[in-house]
């Protein structure tokens, strides 16, 4: 009997341990929880990168101890907030397809799993830096599986956290924010040909009601709208009209629902035109999350070569400057992972100024050194809007074709052109991606490209553009390769690549990229039933 209770006042006590260092790291956990939304902690120690252990906590982005902080090494951890220097804002895991698995039963999907790091200075609530690791590959599909067996998933070790925050608690790494690789503030770019591998924010075709106005008096007022006589491309752009009383000002500018991560990218450019050059005009994004909001700002000027004409100005995130008029607190530095709106601001001296300028396809660009493209590249599709016009057509006899954007896969940006098809022998099916209103005009272009995956390899596809009214189809055919199976791959056709569609009997319109107004992707089959997974993403125009 003394044994037996000797044992349960020895699992009592180490319970009482176990549970007094639980809520250590609770505590400490609950007084740092506001860091990963720009709240920096005043008691917290102040972190300078360098030699040495510099105490960390992990926090999720909801602001709540990470389960990792208990396989921490010894000596991470903080003992209290007033030995904390960092704070690991863990985001949630997200899932992206490699490969799709074809059985006679449920198919198997292959994922691979991705997670977003970012490491903020405890007391001020700075971004230090900031990551994206992905999980390792899981196995490949096998000749026989269980029949239940519909995922394989390559999740995040712990391990490859753990090496990665290495050289910073341990004071191996020096802390730079991320960004950079963009040219001079207020600069357009060289040759106004558009960074490589851009993403597109915003290309102005609608959804002008969503913006908001603001100036500093009534005689200072500001309108903007979508004007369908300009544009860079498509069928419209954002026309900032503007009259400015004497040492006034006035905002023009659009607020997201959810913060936007544009991490990824080295910077934010778009196209504009102005009436008169010499104008001061402000480009401000907002930053953070919650009350730790704050806007930073880069000044530039229209240039005599905007006059009328279209030129591309470029802005990395490290030439955006915390806003002299910003209140007090909040992030002292622009946090690319959390974007909730941007804005124009337009001000003047001791005159009047009347004027408007114009802007259009916004987007986001890769950092130098991120890769080449080709010369010229214009962004057509990314496919971030869910609302995007597709349209779908089968045979009668019973094939299928499921078309939608999906979050699933995607290159860039967070999702993709995703077509499925299921064709019964001698089947065909088609997606296309229709402009309501207006013809595109790409005739400046050489061109087009995009990205895609697929599944399985060697299946013959038709890509076509349709011109003109009522229309005329022009195809250009191609294999899904096996390196398509497993990553992105790029296919460039110029507009000398497209013939008459082999289902057109006759050609009352001329290819001329003047006048598209669709463009999409059929799957055929002949003698045996067929299926074949495409995703598509970052359709571009190229070689202007």
């Amino acid at each position: 009997m003394r044994r037996l209770q000797a044992a349960f006042l020895l699992l009592a006590f180490g319970s009482f341990l176990l549970a007094a260092c639980t809520t250590s790291q609770g505590e400490v956990a609950n007084a740092l929880g506001g860091v990963c939304s720009g709240q920096g902690v005043a008691e917290a120690a102040a972190y300078t990168s360098g030699s040495g252990t510099h105490p960390i906590a992990l926090i999720n982005e909801s602001g709540r101890r990470h389960e990792w902080n208990s396989r921490m090494p010894e000596g991470w951890y903080p003992t209290g907030v007033g030995e904390a220097q960092l704070v690991a804002c863990i985001g949630d895991e997200r899932e992206r397809i490699l490969e799709v698995c074809p059985y006679n039963g449920p198919d198997i999907t292959r994922y691979v799993y991705d997670i977003t790091i970012r490491l903020v200075e405890a007391r001020t609530g700075d971004l230090v830096t900031t990551t994206t690791l992905s999980g390792d590959p899981p196995r490949e599909c096998r000749a026989s599986e269980p029949y239940d067996l519909t995922r394989l998933e390559g999740h995040i070790d712990y391990d490859q956290v753990l090496d990665w925050l290495r050289d910073y608690v341990e004071g191996t790494a020096v802390s730079t924010p991320s960004g950079g690789g963009a040219e001079p503030a207020g600069a357009p770019s060289g040759g106004g040909v558009e960074p490589a591998s851009a993403t597109l924010v915003d290309d102005f075709e609608s959804g002008a009601g969503g913006w908001w106005t603001a100036s500093d008096r009534p005689d200072s007022t500001i309108e903007c709208r979508l004007d369908s006589g300009a544009s860079y491309s498509g069928a419209a752009s954002l026309r900032v009209g503007y009259t400015i009383a004497p040492n006034g000002w006035a905002v023009c500018g659009q607020d997201y629902d959810t913060s936007q991560d544009w991490s990824r990218s080295g910077g934010v450019s778009f196209w504009l035109r102005a009436e008169a050059a010499d104008q001061p005009l402000a480009f401000t994004l907002y930053s953070g999350s919650g009350d730790s909001v704050r806007p930073f700002d880069v000044n530039f000027v229209t240039t005599p070569e905007s006059v009328n004409q279209w030129v591309q100005f470029n802005f990395g995130w490290e030439e955006f400057a915390r806003a002299g008029w910003a209140g007090p607190g909040g992030l002292e530095a622009l946090d690319p992972t959390r974007i909730t709106g941007y804005d124009f601001d337009v001000a003047t001296g001791d005159e009047l100024n009347e004027g408007a300028f114009w802007v259009d396809d916004m987007g986001l660009f890769r950092e130098s050194g991120g890769g080449a493209g080709p010369a010229g590249v214009i962004l057509v599709d990314d496919f971030e809007q869910a609302t995007l016009p597709l349209q779908t057509a089968s045979d009668e006899d019973g094939s299928s074709i499921e078309c939608e954007m999906t979050n699933a896969s995607a290159r860039g940006g967070n999702a993709s052109w995703h077509l499925s098809w299921d064709l019964v022998p001698n089947g065909w099916a088609y997606c296309l991606r229709w402009y309501e209103g207006a013809f595109q005009d790409w005739s400046s272009a050489d061109g087009i490209s995009f990205w895609y995956m697929a599944a399985p390899a060697g299946q013959s596809v038709a890509f076509w553009m349709h011109i003109g009214d009522p229309g005329t189809t022009y195809t250009v055919f191609f294999d899904t390769s096996q390196a398509s199976t497993e990553d992105w791959v790029q296919l460039t056709f110029e507009w000398d690549d497209f013939e008459l569609a082999p289902w057109q009997e006759e050609a009352p319109n001329a290819f001329d990229p003047a006048q598209l107004n669709s463009y999409g992707f059929t799957f055929f089959t002949e003698d045996d039933p067929a299926w074949l997974l495409l995703r598509i993403d970052d359709v571009s125009l190229v070689g202007e």
